[in-house]
């Protein structure tokens, strides 16, 4: 078999299930991880079968990262490293930092590491900080200008990935497709509330805080020479997508679907359905011509797919963040 880089969200701790992460961090890893197989040469593969096998909702793209036993044999050997949350936990910072180090010398990479014909790794992060020594390589292999956030994100994600809608979803895709289709153009709102349900989830904003979203698509949308777009709106609380549509009245045409995607990590819920609307959610901000965020990553992760940084509200007003529990 061919050395592997392989992302993994099957973390087990204790003979339980880990946490990984939701939806964007899942994607954050697995683009550090493909990151990590252009830098040392190795195949790519996205081991990610909880709460829905991925594969059911994109297909490769340009990369086969397709898991299964014929491209991995059960007896082959395999070294994982546990980077979740690594700025947080500073033994996993520090086994972060060797291995980029130890990167910077193949022959030293190879001495260390070429014995695994499997590297695993869990991990939910994403930033190009930690590849500066790498800029000119990875631009070179992305052929990219820009060695930014966005810029890298997006040549990965396109070249993993491309959204295949299961049948589980296909009523409401095609809901959103005509909804695109009628209007010229469509700014994303994500809004997130967290700590709601059964959740093990901080606080990160309060349903009437959507006021201020709202505020920020006038400022940054509304005014004399300006057609007003459509809105796409997703939230994680049900109550915030009233106050919003109060709040807008008919300044503006408002799509948002009934259900309410949950954080399928976090919820004691079964989680396929809602996975499915997760994606769903998440493909359709990729469809946005704009995107105003809250907290959390789920449309950050959105927009860098497409090569862009969302704004989050309180910055097009020039207010503090609100406060959270983070």
């Amino acid at each position: 078999m061919n050395a592997v880089i392989m992302f993994s969200a099957n973390r087990i701790i204790g003979g339980k299930r880990g946490k990984v992460g939701g939806f964007a961090d899942r994607l954050k890893g697995v683009v550090t991880c493909y990151i990590l197989s252009i830098l040392t040469g190795r195949d790519f593969l996205i081991d990610w079968d909880h709460p829905a096998e991925i594969s059911d909702f994109f297909t490769p793209n340009t990369v086969n990262w397709k898991y299964g036993k014929e491209r991995v044999p059960t007896d082959a050997n395999t070294q994982v490293f546990d980077f979740i949350d690594p700025a947080l936990r500073p033994d996993q910072a520090e086994k972060l930092d060797l291995l980029l180090k130890t990167l910077e010398d193949k022959t030293e990479f190879s001495r260390v590491y070429g014995q695994s014909e499997i590297l695993k790794f869990y991990a939910n992060f994403f930033d190009v900080g930690y590849f500066t020594h790498f800029e000119k390589v990875l631009k070179r292999e992305l052929e990219i200008e820009n060695f930014s956030n966005e810029d890298v994100f997006h040549v990965c994600f396109k070249r993993l990935f491309k959204f295949a809608c299961p049948e589980s979803v296909k009523n409401e895709f095609q809901q959103f497709q005509e909804f695109r289709t009628a209007n010229k153009k469509v700014v994303g709102i994500q809004f997130r509330t967290g700590g709601s349900g059964n959740w093990e989830d901080p606080n990160l904003d309060q349903p009437e805080n959507i006021r201020q979203a709202a505020r920020a698509l006038r400022k940054k949308h509304s005014g004399f020479f300006k057609r007003k777009p459509a809105i796409f709106l997703t939230s994680d609380a049900p109550a915030a997508k009233e106050i919003f549509r109060d709040e807008i009245g008919k300044s503006f045409r408002v799509f948002s679907f009934n259900e309410v995607p949950i954080h399928f990590e976090r919820s004691e819920s079964p989680a396929s359905r809602e996975f499915g609307m997760v994606v769903l959610e998440f493909n359709c901000l990729t469809l946005c011509d704009d995107l105003i965020v809250g907290h959390g990553g789920f449309g950050v992760a959105a927009g860098y797919s497409q090569g862009f940084e969302p704004q989050r509200y309180w910055d097009i007003l020039g207010i503090d963040a609100p406060e959270n529990d983070l």
